[in-house]
């Protein structure tokens, strides 16, 4: 059958909407009298209606071809913590047929992982798809797609509302996630998630890493799933690192393309010997530490530690990026930003002798690559949940900071107060510890997996 067109394509993709005009004109008229429409047991007969999401007490993954759907939309550092969880799910369930939701952005290292035989995508709107006619299409087209692949379960990393949403909306047998009293905001809306899909309640190691957050989840999708010989951790307790044998699931692979890429660019731009590498920009304004303070670094790995230095970043920290590379009175300060992709740059931290940065995705991509790291960090546990998984120590906090987290509006100025010589400091004891043999190497704790 052709597919249809104009009026018809457009009503056949959005007759759904028509349902939630009397849903929608309920909530502006509870908003307007004050009422909060999350609160409001209204709305959760309709994503009942189209999500169809119920505790199934039939098996979890059925015999034959199982679908499991694998939701995590969100930014490209938190993709990559997710990757030893979806690499599990993977290795545990070779023959499952595993889908991926994600944003856009994450396209490329979705791609290059692998791990998924079909991959989905769908951007966060800052506007509800109520309001915004784009996001409201978008979400009909995506959940129709979804619905038709019938799966058997749905994993939901996220934790976040729409997450969940987005999940009870692509109607699968069973769904997977965090535990709601976290981030569900509403007692009824927390209440309702509780009832529709299987929970997985929290420990103290999931508050404390992002990593350990997802590979609980994965953990808890399995053993309802019946399999045996779960790893207990994302890293093999028994051997030290860095040992690329003790990364278990937590590594990332470097393919040949991103090889070449990178032993291209350095070619044309020089670098020869060892080097070191700087990601000075991170999405969020707040973790960014001055450019002035890191092209001083910079400098001193130049004079005194004899190496060349990639500057990286996407092609929006260009401006960034060359004002460092301009404080070089050598010219061994390289701008590397914009000219290899994300994936790229796997191969360019795995060779470096250290990667001094933001809290960024690229931080995350040089722990799962072994490249040693120095990172400028704020104190509080809403950003220390995503330090990085094997190398905890790396992280050059700010002194005297206070012990609750201050606005936003204030924590520039605590960022700020972390010094040159601190991160000098620490660069020097990464430089040293890597070419001490006899150094003592790291080892998890056998009950937890972090490392401390």
């Amino acid at each position: 059958m052709p597919e249809a067109t104009g009026i018809r394509r457009y009503l056949r993709k959005s007759w759904r909407w028509y349902l939630m005009i009397p849903l929608m004109a309920l909530r502006w008229g509870l908003h307007k009298i004050g009422f909060e429409y999350s609160q409001v047991r209204w709305y959760l007969p309709f994503v009942w209606l189209f999500g169809r999401c119920r505790k199934d007490p039939r098996p979890l993954l059925p015999a034959g071809r199982a679908r499991i759907l694998v939701i995590r939309v969100d930014g490209i550092g938190d993709l990559l913590t997710a990757l030893p969880s979806l690499r599990l799910l993977r290795q545990s369930l070779p023959d499952v047929h595993i889908d991926w939701l994600v944003r856009p952005v994450n396209r490329a290292l979705a791609e290059a992982s692998g791990l998924a035989d079909g991959i989905y995508y769908y951007e966060i709107s800052t506007a509800p798809p109520s309001t915004n006619m784009k996001a409201r299409d978008n979400l009909v087209t995506l959940t129709a797609r979804l619905r038709k692949n019938r799966y058997d379960a749905a994993i939901e990393f996220n934790g976040h509302n729409l997450p969940r949403r987005l999940a009870l909306l692509s109607a699968p047998r069973r769904c997977f996630g965090l535990a709601p009293t976290q981030f569900v905001r509403g007692a009824v809306e927390a209440e309702f998630y509780e009832r529709l899909t299987d929970p997985v309640p929290w420990s103290d190691d999931m508050r404390a890493r992002s990593v350990c957050r997802n590979f609980r989840t994965a953990q808890a999708f399995l053993a309802k799933a019946g399999i045996a010989d779960i790893p207990a951790q994302p890293v093999k307790v028994d051997a030290p690192l860095p040992c690329h044998d003790a990364l278990g699931l937590y590594y990332y692979r470097v393919t040949e393309h991103s090889r070449q890429a990178w032993d291209d660019w350095r070619a044309a731009h020089g670098v020869k010997g060892s080097y070191a590498v700087i990601h000075p920009c991170s999405t969020e304004p707040t973790r960014n530490w001055p450019a002035g303070r890191f092209a001083a670094v910079a400098n001193w790995l130049c004079d005194e530690r004899d190496l060349d230095v990639a500057v990286t970043g996407s092609a929006f920290d260009l401006p960034i990026v060359r004002e460092i590379c301009e404080q070089s009175p050598t010219g061994r300060i390289h701008a590397c930003a914009g000219d290899l992709s994300f994936a790229d740059c796997a191969a360019l931290f795995a060779d470096a002798q250290v990667l001094v940065c933001a809290d960024t995705s690229a931080m995350h991509l040089a722990d799962l690559v072994g490249c040693p790291i120095v990172a400028v960090f704020l104190p509080w546990p809403w950003f220390t949940r995503n330090l990085p998984f094997t190398q905890p120590e790396a992280a050059v906090f700010p002194v005297n900071a206070p012990q609750e987290m201050p606005s936003l509006r204030d924590i520039p100025q605590h960022i700020n107060r972390i010094t040159v010589d601190q991160v000098m400091d620490a660069v020097r004891r990464v430089l040293d510890r890597s070419d001490d043999p006899q150094c003592a190497p790291r080892i998890p704790d056998a009950n937890t997996g972090l490392f401390r």
